[in-house]
């Protein structure tokens, strides 16, 4: 993986977030640059931060 990307974690709604961030803080210990951002309710975000330079990972 690209080191200058940053890992962006989606979680389709708050329910899903505990796991997402489970994912996400094991992308940090792994020295991955990582966010996290819930989908439900931030499209417009969702979108702009997609425009960036990222690797987006849904989690279900």
């Amino acid at each position: 993986m690209n080191d200058a990307r940053t890992v962006l974690v989606l979680a389709p709604s708050t329910a899903q977030q505990a796991q997402a961030g489970e994912l996400m803080n094991a992308l940090q210990a792994a020295g991955q640059a990582t966010q996290l951002m819930v989908i439900e309710g931030n499209y417009d975000q969702v979108l702009d931060a997609l425009t960036g330079a990222v690797v987006p990972v849904v989690v279900k």
